[in-house]
Protein backbone atom coordinates (compact mmCIF):
# COMPACT_ATOMS: atom_id res chain seq x y z
CA UNK A 1 0.00 0.00 0.00
CA UNK A 2 2.78 1.94 0.59
CA UNK A 3 2.46 5.51 3.34
CA UNK A 4 -0.02 7.75 2.50
CA UNK A 5 0.52 10.83 4.96
CA UNK A 6 -1.98 13.69 4.59
CA UNK A 7 -0.49 15.51 6.97
CA UNK A 8 3.12 16.72 6.33
CA UNK A 9 5.89 14.60 7.90
CA UNK A 10 7.00 17.58 9.96
CA UNK A 11 3.65 17.75 11.24
CA UNK A 12 3.74 14.06 12.58
CA UNK A 13 5.59 12.62 15.54
CA UNK A 14 7.83 10.10 14.64
CA UNK A 15 10.24 7.46 16.19
CA UNK A 16 13.73 6.53 15.29
CA UNK A 17 13.74 2.63 15.34
CA UNK A 18 16.13 -0.55 14.65
CA UNK A 19 13.51 -2.85 12.99
CA UNK A 20 14.01 -6.20 14.70
CA UNK A 21 12.58 -9.48 12.93
CA UNK A 22 11.77 -9.38 9.53
CA UNK A 23 11.57 -6.44 6.89
CA UNK A 24 9.15 -3.91 6.45
CA UNK A 25 6.96 -2.02 4.28
CA UNK A 26 6.04 2.14 4.05
CA UNK A 27 2.75 1.85 5.48
CA UNK A 28 3.29 -1.26 7.60
CA UNK A 29 1.58 -0.70 11.20
CA UNK A 30 3.86 -1.91 13.79
CA UNK A 31 4.01 -2.26 17.57
CA UNK A 32 5.90 0.54 19.79
CA UNK A 33 5.42 -0.90 23.17
CA UNK A 34 1.83 -0.10 24.16
CA UNK A 35 1.00 1.66 20.98
CA UNK A 36 0.84 1.41 17.67
CA UNK A 37 3.30 3.26 14.53
CA UNK A 38 3.13 3.51 10.60
CA UNK A 39 6.33 2.53 9.06
CA UNK A 40 7.53 5.80 6.80
CA UNK A 41 9.97 4.23 4.21
CA UNK A 42 10.58 0.51 3.29
CA UNK A 43 13.33 -1.05 6.08
CA UNK A 44 15.17 -4.16 5.77
CA UNK A 45 15.45 -6.40 8.88
CA UNK A 46 17.78 -5.38 11.64
CA UNK A 47 17.77 -1.55 10.23
CA UNK A 48 17.33 1.67 11.24
CA UNK A 49 13.87 3.19 10.28
CA UNK A 50 11.54 5.65 11.47
CA UNK A 51 7.62 5.39 12.41
CA UNK A 52 4.52 7.74 12.85
CA UNK A 53 3.26 7.38 15.88
CA UNK A 54 0.57 10.60 15.93
CA UNK A 55 -0.47 12.17 12.64
CA UNK A 56 -3.48 14.10 12.27
CA UNK A 57 -4.39 12.34 9.00
CA UNK A 58 -2.91 8.96 7.82
CA UNK A 59 -4.70 6.55 5.39
CA UNK A 60 -4.14 3.29 6.77
CA UNK A 61 -5.59 -0.33 5.43
CA UNK A 62 -9.44 -1.54 6.53
CA UNK A 63 -11.09 -4.10 7.40
CA UNK A 64 -13.76 -5.09 4.96
CA UNK A 65 -16.97 -6.89 5.70
CA UNK A 66 -17.08 -5.51 9.02
CA UNK A 67 -19.63 -2.76 8.61
CA UNK A 68 -19.20 1.38 7.65
CA UNK A 69 -16.87 3.32 9.85
CA UNK A 70 -19.00 6.78 10.30
CA UNK A 71 -16.56 9.98 10.68
CA UNK A 72 -15.90 10.85 14.48
CA UNK A 73 -16.09 7.14 15.00
CA UNK A 74 -13.12 5.79 17.24
CA UNK A 75 -11.02 3.42 15.20
CA UNK A 76 -8.79 -0.04 16.64
CA UNK A 77 -6.21 -1.57 14.97
CA UNK A 78 -6.77 -5.34 14.39
CA UNK A 79 -3.01 -6.97 14.72
CA UNK A 80 -4.03 -10.30 13.65
CA UNK A 81 -5.47 -8.86 10.33
CA UNK A 82 -2.97 -5.99 10.52
CA UNK A 83 -6.20 -3.17 9.41
CA UNK A 84 -8.21 -0.69 10.78
CA UNK A 85 -11.53 -1.77 12.42
CA UNK A 86 -14.17 0.02 14.44
CA UNK A 87 -14.28 -3.38 16.78
CA UNK A 88 -13.33 -2.77 20.33
CA UNK A 89 -13.28 -6.35 21.23
CA UNK A 90 -9.41 -7.74 21.48
CA UNK A 91 -8.08 -4.81 19.22
CA UNK A 92 -6.20 -1.45 20.34
CA UNK A 93 -7.54 2.18 19.87
CA UNK A 94 -5.59 4.14 17.60
CA UNK A 95 -7.53 7.15 17.01
CA UNK A 96 -10.37 8.17 14.93
CA UNK A 97 -11.91 8.19 11.32
CA UNK A 98 -12.06 12.03 9.84
CA UNK A 99 -13.95 10.69 7.18
CA UNK A 100 -16.62 8.10 6.66
CA UNK A 101 -15.47 4.47 4.96
CA UNK A 102 -18.37 2.48 3.55
CA UNK A 103 -18.22 -1.54 4.72
CA UNK A 104 -16.35 -2.23 1.26
CA UNK A 105 -13.47 0.53 1.71
CA UNK A 106 -9.98 -0.98 1.97
CA UNK A 107 -8.42 2.07 3.01
CA UNK A 108 -9.71 4.90 5.96
CA UNK A 109 -8.26 8.41 6.44
CA UNK A 110 -7.78 8.55 10.60
CA UNK A 111 -6.75 10.73 13.37
CA UNK A 112 -3.79 8.43 14.02
CA UNK A 113 -3.37 9.50 18.13
CA UNK A 114 -3.47 6.70 19.94
CA UNK A 115 -3.25 8.50 23.42
CA UNK A 116 -5.60 11.25 22.72
CA UNK A 117 -8.56 8.78 22.57
CA UNK A 118 -8.42 6.37 26.04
Amino acid sequence: MGLDLRTSLEHAKTVDITNGGSAVSAGDIVALGDIFGAVVEDTAANDPGVVIYQAEKIVLPKATGTGAIAAGDKVYYDATNKDITSTATANTLVGIATVAAADGDTTIEIDFDPMSYL
